[in-house]
């Protein structure tokens, strides 16, 4: 154990050791909602050393544990105040209309407009939470709020997917319905009204776009889409494109007319977007937001940080690429300070010893510039077809391909350029 010790204060230059008794046995909450039963050993080097009631003894990451496990456990083993992620302690939300951690449904808000909603296990007493207003282009669609589920128990989001707005409805009929849903639900559920967002994929995409200049919103995320009638009016925008979609170009051209305060990111597929980037969506936003109000929601912000410190964790060791782009966002963008930043720089530090990871963040920058500069431009119906590529476009992929080899996700992306589009299916 005492070369143990050495090692840690080398790396890490803190003690991290936290001597005492276990602890009882007893359930224990992890930032993503999930529970286990067991007794923790102790307290090393940032982790939590765990007996499992099936008798398996495993080491889990401090971070990754809900503020009041942490800080049941900094009072028990008496650990250091730099070995623990802190978040604000609130009290877990009770006495809510509809069960948490299930998707409940559907509430009727008016004739001709209902919701699916999910309510996360991580809502805090006495506070409002952001909530994320999900259009389908073909409505009625729940499965988001499925995908969805694990992102809104870290950020502590309320997700509701409407079951009218759609295509066949039409825009401005959609428009009408998502407002009055939005509004049945500001009555009825803890929602901040400052923390009103809206996504959705292709035509409901760009609904998403369009709802956001009808009703009061922080942010929107929009996946392989277009902006339509109506001016956008959120404070930030998410745009996830596929390299290989038909959509491709229109999804370029929505960031430029978007404008800076735009994220734009593609994923190597088509028409859809992964789990993974609608989870890193979620987290932008929040901090986003937090990030241009640090009077106010100092709880909130503690709460965010330790619960995205927790999820880095969590996925660093399979998924080192994503977590040290995350921390870059928290230390670069949101710019974190205080009890946590100690955290996100050791995350840092240890993920950047990994070229590729450093790599990825260089290449998400390339992605993002070669699409508004080059991808663009082609936007046009006449180019949003399946079958379509582009000889300047293809070599110039090939090339930034070969320059980012081996690298997570941004290869893949710029060979997917470089290919013909693909339709829907």
């Amino acid at each position: 154990m005492k070369a143990d010790i050495i090692l840690a204060l080398a790396v890490w230059g803190l003690a991290a050791v936290c001597p005492g008794a276990p602890t009882e046995q007893r359930e224990w909450t992890a930032s993503n909602g999930k529970t286990v039963v067991g007794r923790a050993l102790e307290v090393a080097d940032g982790k939590v050393r765990l007996e499992r009631a099936d008798g398996k003894v495993v080491d889990v990451p401090l971070s990754v544990f809900v503020a009041d496990d942490v800080a049941f456990l900094n009072g028990h083993f008496e650990m250091a105040d730099d070995a623990a992620v802190r978040g604000s302690g609130a009290e877990p939300a009770d006495g809510l209309p509809y069960p948490q951690g299930e998707i409940v449904g559907p509430v009727e808000a008016g004739p001709g407009c209902s919701y699916k909603l999910y309510l996360p296990k991580s809502l805090k007493q006495g506070r409002k939470a952001p909530m994320l207003f999900i259009t389908n282009s073909a409505g009625k669609d729940v499965r988001r709020l499925k995908i969805l589920q694990k992102a809104s128990e870290i950020g502590g989001w309320i997700n509701v997917v409407s079951m009218e707005a759609g295509a066949k409805l039409g825009y401005d009929k959609s428009a009408e319905v998502s407002k009055r849903a939005v509004e049945h639900i500001l009555k009825t559920l803890p929602v901040d009204p400052d923390r009103v967002y809206f996504a959705g994929s292709s035509t409901g995409g760009a609904q998403a776009l369009m709802n956001s200049g009808v009703v009061k919103t922080a942010g929107v995320i929009s996946w392989v889409t277009y902006v339509t009638a109506g001016t956008p009016g959120a404070d930030d925008y998410y745009i996830i494109g596929g390299a290989e979609d038909l959509n491709r170009y229109c999804t370029a051209a929505s960031a430029n007319e978007l404008g800076r305060q735009s994220a734009l990111v593609f994923h190597p597929g088509g028409h859809t977007a992964p789990d993974w980037m609608l989870e890193d969506a979620l987290m932008w936003m929040n901090g986003r937001f937090l990030a241009k109000r640090k009077r106010g929601y100092e709880d909130v912000a503690r709460d965010y940080e330790a619960s995205v410190i927790g999820w880095l964790n969590e996925i660093k060791e399979a998924e080192g690429h994503r977590a040290y782009a995350s921390a870059r966002f928290l230390k670069d963008d949101y710019g974190i300070s205080g009890p946590n930043a100690g955290a996100v720089d050791a995350l840092i530090r240890e993920l950047g010893a990994d070229e590729k990871n450093v790599r990825y963040v260089e290449g998400l920058a390339e992605v993002d510039d070669f699409c508004r500069r080059k991808l663009a431009k082609l936007e046009n119906k006449g180019n949003t077809k399946v079958g379509h590529s582009d000889p300047k476009i293809e070599k110039a992929a090939l090339k930034l391909a070969e320059e980012y080899q081996g690298v997570p996700v941004i290869e893949e992306v710029f060979r997917a350029f470089a290919s013909p589009t693909k339709g829907h299916g």
